[in-house]
């Protein structure tokens, strides 16, 4: 049932219940609370933290201040019962001038002008004024149009019976869901007799649901597979020199290198000295491990993307000596494999750390009865001294299937203390340093992420061991600051994000260095295995073309590392979609390089090929890193140009202190307030622009708009502000998919023939038409702070437009 159906429901069973205690609503105080409340609570969805009554404003106090977000939208007036407005014989729903003959009751124009002078005291736009039975929704405000809020219109609902027949209105004026979105406005400027535009004609010049799929010759399939085997992420692949040789080292990552290998030293140092020197000196040991907290918990820290998985795995791997390595028990977790609810992790974690470690320890046949008699030997022999001396020292046989039961009922009840003694075995009866990998917590929230922490430290604080967890970046300050964290020490490596054409440059690298030792072998058989069936000619040559695209100038690369806003997982992910991409036409460029012919590669192919990928147009749905900037969603009827517009205030945020680069969404809305655009399609369009990686939030483990303080401009969103205001290539993809509103701009724009001679003056016609939505809705007011705004007119677009026509 939709909410506007169940709230109808609800206020007819409502209404029959004040039939029924009608003649005990005598004061104001009884017309509040037994109607007004409820119907504002009940009925209208409006949350009682989301209403104040008796606040000041002025020398008066306002009946009811309603807010939305916390921002002032309406004000509502009560009067007691008896003081009748004189509205029984009006029409429901019908609008009066508010300084009419309708509303000349004494009773109504005291309501009417105590409810306008709070509006202006609180800035609230909306106002009511009510006895309960009769209703007057106005505009107490008219937010500096220049008109007197008294000529202004006001819709009567003369009792609560009538109020059914046209409760639509009556919940589109007052509900909570209705003011939000601001709906009064438009039923006001139709009362008022305005020009309301109405979406009638709304087509595109090619339907995305039309798309089609380019077709593609084997040899682009084949090399596909070169793709895919080439470029993917270096963690779990099966290759030690693919992994070893196309890890990017950077400064940072070499230090981290260096630190974890120290640490690793060092734990294991102390673990011998445990295992050789005397029992006092392990007693003070563990009474110091225990004050100083002397178990090292590394926090490996870095971007979304940055590699931090593949890191370690290089790490234990390659980077660390064998002969540390052969000290060192490794027991990886990948948190990406549950389902991410925080109330069964800890379950997921006993049993599936269990199962590794049992691995680890034991191998594929299980631990022999020996191997548990030295895990749970301080057990074994209370029992054998204690409760169970007789059996012992009768049946040993009987004694040893007795606490075969004992163990195996522990492991099964009490997984997490079965575990806590696989990692004492690991120290004491192996001398081996226990390294637990908690791998991509942050795939998940902070209460994940922290319930995660907090399983850690149950194990860290029991023995000697090397706790590792990757997070990223943007969620460290607040783990480390409010989480579970922040009550222990622990030991942070950083690791930044290396930049995407030295990520490609090294696979490039390898792939070159894997042909040059198949052509010294004379063979095949690395690729093969491998399922590539090429000759080693033709992937000489596609190596060659990689070349071309990503390193000859590194602008190429630049795009794909701000589209993917320097994830490495999406740099290769989009260099892999380029590269398969018909509209780059690769089979022709390796032909050409067989054949010793030159050919470049324009730009403009490139972007295509990004732009629209296996498609003929740009594919709306399908596309996973570009937008359409000038219509992230149909459904919103403002601007074409309104999410460039809040790019380009991110990006003067930036430009204004690249330090502090965050604005709140609160500035942001007031900002555009000023332009005359509604708060709601600000927020909508935020919305999308962060589900779309255009803007970040400043704390990236809240995602929705309405709980978001804080968001500064993504890579991305500088590349789309880029390419929306001066790229023809994009602008041209775009203005195929984009919704044009006017139906002479689309049959002027749908005549022209999509001739390359004529795509310049088509693109003309098209950015013509986005100013002139633009200038509908926004009015850029003559103040510095809005400079930037007024110089966001694409004119460097229509220059460039208008050279490629002539």
């Amino acid at each position: 049932m939709e909410p506007i159906d169940e709230a109808l429901l609800t206020f007819k069973n409502l209404k029959d219940e004040i039939d029924n205690y009608d003649n005990t609503i005598i004061s104001e105080t009884d017309t509040r609370v037994k109607v007004i409340d409820r119907i504002l609570k009940d009925v209208l969805g409006w949350p009682y933290h989301e209403f104040t009554t008796e606040e000041q404003a002025g020398t008066g106090f306002i009946d009811y201040k309603l807010t939305h977000n916390g921002r002032s939208r309406a004000v509502l007036e009560a009067k007691r019962d008896g003081r009748e407005f004189d509205l029984k014989n009006r029409s429901v729903g019908r609008a009066y001038k508010l300084n009419g003959a309708v509303f000349n009751s004494p009773n109504v124009k005291e309501g009417i002008r105590q409810a306008i002078g709070y509006c202006a005291y609180k800035n609230a736009e909306l106002a009511c004024v009510t006895n309960g039975k009769e209703w007057i929704v106005f505009r107490g405000s008219r937010l500096g149009d220049g008109l007197d809020t008294l000529e202004g219109m006001g819709f009567v609902f003369p009792s609560l019976d009538l109020i059914v027949e046209k409760f639509a209105l009556f919940y589109d004026l007052l509900s909570y869901e209705g003011v939000g979105e601001f709906r009064y406005r438009a039923l006001f400027q139709e009362a008022e007799g305005r020009v309301i535009r109405i979406k009638t004609f709304c087509k595109y010049l090619k339907d995305p649901k039309n798309r089609r799929v380019l077709p593609s010759n084997s040899l682009s399939l084949d090399l596909e597979k070169v793709m895919t085997s080439f470029f993917r992420r270096l963690s779990g692949d099966k290759d030690p020199d693919f992994l070893a040789k196309c890890f990017v080292e950077t400064r940072e990552s070499q230090i981290a290198d260096d630190k974890l290998a120290r640490i690793s030293e060092d734990l294991i140092g102390r673990i011998r000295n445990i295992d050789t020197e005397s029992a006092q000196h392990l007693t003070n040991l563990i009474e110091r491990t225990q004050t100083t907290q002397r178990n090292d918990f590394v926090l490996l820290i870095g971007t979304k993307g940055a590699g931090k998985s593949t890191f370690l795995e290089r790490f234990f791997k390659y980077t660390m000596s064998p002969k540390l390595a052969k000290e060192c028990v490794l027991n990886r977790i990948n948190l990406a494999d549950s389902d991410g609810d925080e109330n069964k992790i800890i379950n997921w974690l006993d049993r599936n750390l269990l199962k590794v470690m049992e691995q680890n320890l034991f191998g594929d046949d299980g631990a022999t009865f020996e191997q548990l008699q030295g895990v749970f030997f301080d057990e074994y022999r209370r029992r054998s001294r204690g409760s169970l001396r007789d059996l012992y020292e009768s049946d040993k046989k009987e004694f040893k299937i007795d606490f075969g039961r004992y163990v195996e009922k522990s492991r099964e009840e009490q997984p997490h203390e079965y575990i806590k003694r696989l990692v004492v075995d690991i120290v004491r009866n192996r001398s081996k340093l226990p390294c637990l990998i908690f791998d991509n917590a942050d795939h998940f929230t902070i209460e994940f992420q922290e319930r995660v922490f907090q399983y850690a430290r149950s194990i860290y604080e029991k023995e000697l061991c090397l706790v590792l967890m990757p997070i990223t970046d943007r969620t460290s300050w607040q783990i480390s600051s409010e989480g579970a964290l922040r009550s222990f020490e622990n030991e942070s490596l950083f690791l930044p994000t290396p930049p995407a054409q030295k990520i490609l440059e090294k696979r490039i690298d390898f792939l070159e260095q894997k042909l040059s030792e198949e052509r010294n072998q004379n063979s095949n058989k690395y690729f093969i295995g491998r399922g590539i069936n090429l000759k080693l000619d033709d992937l000489t040559a596609f190596s060659a073309t990689l070349q071309k695209i990503f390193l000859k100038t590194g602008q190429v690369s630049n795009w794909i590392e701000n589209f993917a806003n320097q994830d490495i997982r999406q740099c290769l992910e989009i260099a892999k979609h380029l590269v398969t991409s018909p509209h780059l036409e690769l089979h022709q460029l390796i032909k050409a390089y067989v054949t010793n012919t030159t050919i470049d590669i324009p730009p403009s192919k490139i972007k295509n090929a990004l732009i629209r990928g296996k498609f003929d147009i740009f594919p709306v749905k399908e596309h996973t890193f570009i937008r359409n900037i000038y219509s992230l969603d149909d459904s919103i009827d403002t601007s074409p140009l309104l999410a460039l517009r809040i790019l380009q205030l991110l990006e003067d945020v930036y430009r204004n202190d690249s330090k502090n680069p965050f604005i709140t969404t609160d500035q942001i809305v007031d900002y555009f307030n000023a332009m005359m655009i509604n708060s709601s399609e600000t927020i909508k369009i935020m919305s999308r622009m962060l589900e779309h990686g255009l803007c970040l939030s400043y704390d990236p483990t809240i995602t929705n708009i309405a709980n978001i303080r804080k968001v500064e401009l993504s890579p991305s969103g500088r590349q789309h502000l880029l390419w929306g205001c001066y790229d023809p290539v994009y602008s041209i993809a775009m203005m195929e998919v984009t919704p044009i509103k006017n139906q002479e701009t689309f049959e002027s724009l749908g005549n022209k023939s999509d001739y390359p001679s004529l795509r310049g003056e088509r693109l003309i016609k098209f950015i013509n038409y986005l100013l002139e939505e633009d200038r509908k809705y926004i009015k850029i007011p003559s103040h510095e702070a809005f400079k930037s705004q007024s110089k966001l007119n694409l004119s460097k677009l229509r220059r460039i437009a208008i050279k490629n026509k002539n």
